[in-house]
């Protein structure tokens, strides 16, 4: 009984100074885990100075892109805000303003995107398509912007072209045509204009948002407008501004007047109308301001620039469809189809003489002579040469 009682006691003292032993050991092992010069610390410092060290490999990495780039006259330093946006279906909830590669600020309008094919600088044309429709419009800068060759303005305003350049035209006043024609602006105080109802000075008024003091305030706010990149086209029985479609053709100046509205259905964030001759005469001066071949652009009926027949040989052409289909057999400037041929366009210019309402361009059966070209008819006429095309304002 002796001799169990000291091996009892033996064992609980064991036991204690392991115990003791073990705490010491956490003690010494806390400390050199947390303390100031601990394990911890001394991981954080290397993790850190490693994070250092790639953040440093990075920018010693773009700052030999950059010298490469300046050797090479290139930027390579990252994207402009346009080419980022590129080819992203999500495109943009909410009107938003990006810059391309020269600076230049372009609206996009909510519910829109940048398609692939879009180019990225404002020189190039621009093109936004609405996510639900995929109709698609190119950017008309208004003003100052810059280009790859130097800045340039570019006015909105109507204009008469030459070979050599383009003469703004003051509000209101009266170009000169063949004969007796001289045209104006729409929205002038005269019962014979085409669209005077549309001479809107009231905000509250219903129609103020498809008047020419909306559009031109709108377009001088955001710097540029936007017209369809196509004639309107058919898709079944729905209108499209969309490649390869039958155009929308033997429409008269009302219906097209009526139909232009009702592609900004649905968005909030736009205002699509008729174009007008401030939007058309604007949107081809930026044309011929960024094409080698100029201001000849305007004033061509050469089938080397456009959908345009020279030999008029209209029966053989004005049945078949072989040139009513936008964008197909094409002229293409600064991403905008078919203005200098394929059909004739409604605009909302009136005429003074006796067929108030003016439609434009050069249309594939011939005849005119260019793009800049003047024609004068009733609000009831229509032709298998005739259609129209939209100008777009971001609200």
């Amino acid at each position: 009984m002796k001799t169990f009682r000291r091996s009892s006691g033996i064992t609980l003292i064991a036991l204690v100074v392991t115990i003791v032993v073990l705490l010491i050991l956490a003690g010494i092992t806390i400390m050199l885990i947390f303390n100031e010069n601990g394990i911890i610390a001394k991981a954080r410092e290397a993790s850190e100075s490693s994070e250092r060290m790639v953040e440093e490999d990075e920018a010693a990495l773009d700052s030999m892109d950059k010298q490469i780039g300046n050797a090479l006259g290139e930027d390579t330093t990252g994207k402009s805000e346009v080419e980022d946006a590129v080819g992203k279906d999500e495109g943009f909830e909410e009107t938003t303003i990006i810059k391309d590669d020269l600076e230049n600020e372009i609206v996009i309008p909510g519910g829109f995107k940048i398609p692939d094919d879009s180019g990225t600088l404002v020189e190039d044309g621009i093109v936004i398509e609405e996510i639900t429709t995929g109709n698609q419009y190119v950017w008309i800068p208004v003003g100052s912007y810059k280009t790859t060759s130097g800045a340039k303005t570019n006015e909105l305003t109507r204009r008469t072209f030459s070979g050599a350049s383009a003469t703004p035209i003051e509000k209101g006043e009266v170009i000169e045509g063949t004969g007796e024609n001289a045209y104006k602006f729409y929205g002038e105080e005269n019962e014979a204009s085409c669209l005077n109802q549309y001479n809107i000075l009231n905000e509250d008024d219903e129609n103020y948002k498809y008047s020419l003091n909306y559009f031109e305030s709108q377009a001088i706010k955001n710097g540029g407008f936007y017209i369809g990149r196509f004639e309107v086209g058919k898709d079944g029985s729905n209108l499209v501004i969309q490649q390869n479609k039958l155009t929308y053709y033997n429409v008269t100046r009302d219906k097209a007047l009526e139909d232009a509205k009702t592609f900004s259905a649905g968005n909030s964030n736009t205002v699509t109308s008729l174009i007008s001759s401030y939007a058309w005469d604007t949107a081809l001066n930026f044309i011929c301001q960024n094409s080698e071949a100029g201001y000849e652009l305007a004033i061509t009926d050469s089938q080397e620039y456009g959908n345009i027949d020279t030999g008029n040989t209209t029966a053989s052409r004005l049945y078949t469809g072989t040139y009513k289909y936008n964008g197909e057999v094409s002229d293409k400037y600064s991403n905008i189809y078919d203005m200098l041929g394929n059909l004739y366009e409604w605009t909302t210019e009136y005429c003074q003489n006796g067929a108030p309402c003016t439609y434009r361009g050069a249309g594939f059966n011939g005849g005119g002579t260019g793009t800049a070209e003047r024609f004068e008819d009733f609000t009831y006429k229509s032709y298998p040469t005739l259609g129209f095309r939209v100008q777009l304002t971001v609200e």
